[in-house]
């Protein structure tokens, strides 16, 4: 998806209430992020529905993915950035995403410590760049399930006690999914489905305003 659109013109694409929450935004980097998240939100949403970008109803929630009140059917979407890379994911059943860039870590094993278990931490390969993809892996997953999970479960939810390798192994009611990007990692988890449960999955990068391609 590329846009060859200024600021202002990308802004005009957003439904009203977006583009009075945008011009309340005061940091020039927050401003951007917020523009580029719902215009791919409003975006991959027309693209799959067939209705106008600019119709969208959509409630921003502090702390949490926004709400989209005018959906054909009922659904769940899930949002997720890191540096210039935004993901977005919308499905029939509980979702959540999240994606980070790799890079390196001085204190990855301190770090490390804080979200996973045991029986992770022994899992930690010893070549640092496999230590760098397993710990980006773990934490993808975890945060992912962690916004997949009702909001009552999320307050009572610590990372260390979710499961990489029992969500890995398909032994819990989540389904999870790992992509790759070039320098990135991300991870969706969805409740377990016989037929594919997301409908969109959408990734594009802030700095050339292009969808990237992912692979399993």
């Amino acid at each position: 998806m590329h846009s060859p659109l200024t600021s202002e013109e990308m802004l005009h694409l957003l439904p009203p209430m977006q583009q009075q929450h945008y011009l309340r935004i005061n940091s020039n980097k927050r401003q951007r992020e917020y523009l580029y998240s719902r215009l791919l939100i409003c975006l991959a949403l027309s693209r799959y529905y067939q209705r106008p970008a600019e119709s969208w109803i959509i409630e921003e929630v502090t702390n949490a993915a926004p709400i989209i009140h005018n959906l054909p059917s009922p659904a769940y979407i899930s949002l997720s950035h890191s540096h210039d890379l935004v993901c977005f994911t919308l499905s029939p059943l509980k979702v959540g995403v999240d994606i980070e860039r790799v890079q390196p870590r001085q204190n990855l094993q301190a770090m490390a410590e804080l979200f996973m278990n045991s029986s992770e931490l022994k899992r930690l390969p010893t070549s640092e760049h496999q230590r760098q993809l397993y710990f980006y892996r773990v934490w993808c997953a975890k945060e992912a399930l962690y916004k997949a999970l009702p909001k009552f479960e999320q307050s009572e939810a610590i990372l260390k006690k979710l499961s990489y390798l029992q969500l890995k192994s398909g032994q819990l009611e989540w389904q999870l999914s790992e992509f790759e990007l070039e320098g990135y990692l991300a991870a969706i988890v969805h409740r377990k489905h016989l037929h594919t449960a997301v409908k969109i999955k959408h990734f594009i990068d802030l700095d050339s305003f292009q969808e990237r391609s992912v692979t399993h």
